[in-house]
């Protein structure tokens, strides 16, 4: 149908996707980048693009996804038009095409309005993380349930997504096996991401890709030291007043957030202690997952 490599990252959330954005993909100088006009991680790390049509049609993709196809017919239009003039790779780049909370459909819907605007012979890199560490790093950004707004110790979240209506967010072999129905199975790019490994993980899919020099990742990407006991108290208390956003101009909110995480940040990540039991119902439930997904995997 065309010629030109299209790839698309599309998560998992909480598995270096604003580190790939920021020092990886928005570094290859001959891709056009369909990105967020402005995404922050919860560090407060902020990444702007100009506002195009390039970030117009990020945004409107995962409007689609959303479930809304009122802008279909323009969306698919304004991706076309963007692949036939692309000089030689279009790269496009959400962890939400996948999601974990805050999404209006299940994954297998999702991937399937994606599947529906994204050329067939498009490249697909998808990065994983061991379940319990996965969910570790989702209660630590945020605190809540998946839906609504109650907060939840941390041994209430992880049974949350023991539950089997939330527990198939994080399952790679269904998602895999998904993609597999639209995407050639040597055109989907399996990464497993380990502790504290942002710039491992981009020098493996750099190795791929080449999507910039590797002197500068090593430069760029720093080791991720996680979020400290003293962010991790502040982020819980900034989660019940998230309504101040809408009095203070979003720069300054942004700002200030960034000051204060850089204010309590130490080398010494949060630790939660967890019983062996609950680490045991999790690595029961997901055993077979991981060892289906880490046969896929290319490092």
């Amino acid at each position: 149908m065309h010629k030109k490599e299209f790839i698309a990252h599309i998560g998992f959330p909480k598995c270096a996707s604003s580190t790939l954005q920021k020092n990886l993909f928005t570094n290859d100088q001959k891709a056009d980048l369909i990105s967020p006009h402005k995404l922050s991680n919860v560090t407060g790390l902020e990444i702007i693009q100009p506002i195009n049509n390039k970030t117009i049609l990020h945004d409107g993709i995962l409007k689609f996804i959303d479930g809304c196809r009122d802008d279909y017919l323009k969306i698919k239009k304004g991706l076309n038009k963007l692949i036939k003039n692309s000089k030689k790779r279009i790269i496009f780049t959400s962890e939400w095409v996948i999601g974990t909370r805050l999404i209006k459909n299940n994954f297998q819907e999702r991937l399937d309005l994606f599947a529906e605007l994204i050329p067939s012979d498009a490249k697909i890199i998808l990065i994983v993380r061991e379940h319990f560490d996965l969910i570790i790093s989702l209660y630590r950004d945020n605190q809540k349930e998946l839906e609504g707004n109650k907060s939840l110790s941390i041994e209430k979240f992880f049974e949350m997504f023991l539950n089997e209506r939330y527990k198939e967010r994080i399952e790679y072999k269904k998602v895999y096996q998904n993609l597999l129905e639209y995407f050639k199975a040597e055109n989907i790019y399996v990464y497993k991401l380990y502790k504290n490994s942002n710039r491992d993980i981009s020098e493996d899919i750099n190795k791929d890709f080449k999507f910039a020099d590797n002197d500068r990742i090593k430069k760029t990407i720093k080791t991720n030291l996680g979020i400290s006991i003293y962010q991790f108290i502040y982020l819980k208390i900034i989660r019940n007043f998230s309504f101040l956003k809408k009095f203070i101009p979003g720069i300054i909110y942004i700002n200030i957030h960034y000051f204060i995480m850089n204010l309590f940040k130490s080398d010494k990540s949060i630790k939660f202690n967890l019983s062996n039991k609950l680490k045991e119902k999790v690595h029961l439930a997901f055993e077979d997952d991981w060892t289906y997904i880490c046969k896929k995997s290319r490092n």
